[in-house]
């Protein structure tokens, strides 16, 4: 009969703090006071009927435990702003259940605290509307988190020793410290990631107000930092974007202040398909994003020095390799326009003619397929000729294209290059005429 009384009395409590509006009418210290008779209440039927045996009865309260802490989260939400505030009034809730039967109802708000916690911790490290992410209230929800967490499984302990442990069992509530675990070091690693992100930018602002000296050692120093933040990050999953940043900063830092381009260059590519890979998932866009653009900026400079320092040094290879093959550019100029006063037509015709005879290329069923083509032009006076003559160059700029014969030495090539000029000019030159 106690038992019926008291959770009797526990639902109408229960139902005054799942009522909406009620909070407005009294206030929600008034909602708290309620919440309090519940547990209270919840918890002395929970101790009769566990003393009398009664498993549906228990199963009851423990559902009426389940909603009277969901309601008081939900209330919380509607009327504070704060999460760390929210989570205040659950630990004072907590704390002011001084009673020896009511572990449980601890135990599930306690669950909704670290809840609470965690939606800090994101908010902090995700934040909206562009705002800065603060990784000090990240870490100080996660540690919050971290010993409401231990608080639970103290009380689930205390649950499985206590008469009620022979007749509950508390799967949910494992699976949930199991997975909040899982959570506090995904969190935790990221924030740690994001707080060695942070050192290193000030680090790198200091670099940056030495206007006269460049400090190689502090450039090392926020170096050997980001390599570790990036470590750090590949060290755990979730953390690629934060992996990428440190990637990038390095990158940059190689490049534009310790003048080193031939080390920041695989940063900087790392950095970009980490980035791309990201996009590819959820669609996120980095290029509002300043160390996306200054990353890919850099990697563009680097690519565009390293193009033209390969050219430099390709065109200082040539230029003995060109003289070596004067005389045979020569004769082919001369083949072109033996006179000086060919037309276009007869330039493009002559030229074909000559390479056809001359210089026979190292693809031997491209070269066959010019061949046949130059062998089958028809008359001069023909109105196709200049469109099968055009066709004929076409086939011959595939067999002396200077990409399609770097396998054949530098002398070779260099005349392929010479001779595709020439080639690229006659087809130019016939398109007025076919």
């Amino acid at each position: 009969m106690r038992t019926v009384l008291a959770k009797n009395q526990a639902t109408v409590c229960l139902r005054l703090v799942e009522l909406r509006g009620y909070a407005e009418t009294v206030a929600l210290e008034g909602v708290i006071y309620t919440a309090r008779d519940a547990a209270n209440l919840l918890s002395e039927a929970l101790f009769l009927a566990c003393k009398d045996g009664e498993i549906v009865t228990l199963e009851k309260v423990r559902v009426d435990m389940e909603r009277l802490s969901l309601a008081v989260a939900s209330v919380l939400v509607d009327e504070l702003d704060s999460k760390i505030k929210r989570v205040s009034r659950l630990e004072g809730l907590v704390k002011s259940l001084r009673g020896e039967h009511e572990d449980l109802i601890k135990l599930m708000l306690t669950k909704q605290s670290i809840r609470q916690l965690f939606v800090a911790s994101d908010l902090a490290l995700d934040p909206p509307n562009q705002e800065s992410v603060n990784w000090r209230s990240s870490l100080s929800a996660l540690e919050d988190a971290a010993r409401s967490l231990r608080e639970m499984e103290a009380y689930l302990r205390k649950l499985a020793d206590s008469p009620l442990g022979s007749y509950l069992a508390f799967p949910d509530e494992l699976e949930f410290i199991e997975c909040s675990r899982e959570r506090l070091q995904k969190s935790f690693l990221r924030s740690e990631c994001l707080r060695s992100l942070y050192r290193a930018d000030g680090m790198l602002g200091q670099l940056l107000e030495l206007n006269e000296d460049f400090d190689v050692d502090l450039a090392w120093d926020i170096v050997d930092e980001l390599v570790h933040c990036s470590k750090m990050a590949e060290s755990g999953s979730g953390c690629i974007l934060e992996q990428a940043m440190a990637l990038a900063k390095v990158g940059r830092l190689f490049h534009m202040g310790l003048k080193l381009s031939s080390r920041a260059q695989p940063y900087l590519l790392n950095a970009m398909k980490l980035a791309a890979a990201i996009s590819e998932v959820d669609g996120t866009a980095f290029f509002s994003q300043a160390w996306y653009r200054d990353a890919k900026t850099s990697l563009e400079s680097i690519r565009e020095q390293k193009a033209a320092a390969d050219k430099e040094n390709y065109d200082k290879q040539r230029e003995p390799t060109l003289l070596k093959l004067k005389p045979k550019l020569d004769a082919l100029d001369k083949a072109i326009d033996p006179a000086g006063v060919a037309s276009k037509v007869a330039k493009a015709f002559n030229l074909a003619k000559h390479i056809c005879e001359n210089l026979q290329g190292k693809n031997e069923t491209s070269m066959a397929k010019f061949t046949t083509a130059v062998e089958d032009l028809p008359a001069q006076s023909s109105d196709d000729f200049n469109k099968m003559l055009r066709k004929a160059l076409l086939k011959a700029a595939m067999v002396y294209h200077p990409d399609k014969n770097d396998d054949h030495g530098l002398e070779w090539k260099v005349l392929c290059e010479e001779v595709s000029k020439r080639i690229n000019n006659a087809t130019c030159d016939l398109k007025g005429f076919c």
